[in-house]
């Protein structure tokens, strides 16, 4: 799987694909639908873990919350689900018109947001309301910020699916900081997460994830990169919640 894997970055950077807007959005819904089922594995598997430890130890909505980016990244950033993804991007790209060497951002903006409108966020709430409302003082602004972090994890894969053409238009057209904000306008704001940090945190990541030799985007480069500096800023949810 690492040399499938190994491929199939190299036919991003050899094939420079440029997908018309259009064709984006059918691969953003597919995508969408594969994300909810990682991201309930990794719901119901942090579920188990953490109703196993509540007679040992104090859980926090930070916990669930660290928790929940982690196993999230585990099931959906794997090289072979990251393969997956990209076989099936790259195999939608046959087809489309080619009019230029990178994506147009409204092509990254539709292409992101389709993968959130098609993930269902109520299986995921369903798993882990009950252990949030059990600890929280307000399970409403929690399960928002669950949402948070789910939006966060699309995005993170969104960029790791697209790759060396998203690394294309940005050098074209602004650059990293550029693009990760038009994408993180999906996120919105939240109360106890600093949205904000946690976007330098992708920016920072993605640009990591370029190796400078051969311009080579590394897609599990970014995410052995980003899922540790989101865990820390993710890990700071306690010290901003109200006594």
């Amino acid at each position: 799987m690492k040399n499938d894997m190994k491929l199939i970055m190299e036919s991003w950077k050899n094939s420079s694909i440029m997908l018309e807007n259009d064709s984006l959005d059918p691969v953003g819904e597919e995508l969408g639908s594969h994300l909810e089922d990682a991201f309930e594995k990794a719901a119901e598997e942090l579920k188990k873990e953490l109703e196993s430890k509540l007679n040992e130890e104090p859980l926090s909505i930070g916990a669930i919350l660290v928790g929940f980016w982690i196993k999230s990244m585990t099931y959906a950033g794997t090289t072979a689900a990251l393969a997956k993804f990209a076989k099936y991007l790259v195999g939608k790209s046959q087809g489309a018109n080619r009019t230029g060497h990178y994506y147009g951002l409204e092509s990254l903006e539709k292409f992101t947001a389709n993968i959130l409108t098609n993930i269902a966020t109520v299986g995921i709430r369903f798993i882990l309301e009950p252990l949030i409302k059990r600890i929280s003082s307000d399970p409403d602004r929690d399960l928002k910020t669950l949402d948070t972090v789910l939006k966060i994890a699309a995005i993170v894969i969104a960029l790791a699916v697209a790759g060396k053409g998203a690394w294309d238009f940005a050098e074209k057209s602004g650059g990293i900081k550029s693009l990760v904000s038009s994408l993180f306008k999906n996120v919105g704001t939240n109360s106890i997460i600093d949205v904000v940090k946690i976007q330098r945190n992708v920016e920072t990541s993605f640009a990591n994830s370029i190796e400078a030799m051969d311009v080579t985007f590394e897609a599990s480069k970014f995410i052995n990169d980003v899922t540790p500096r989101i865990g820390a800023n993710l890990r700071l949810v306690r010290q901003r919640l109200t006594p």
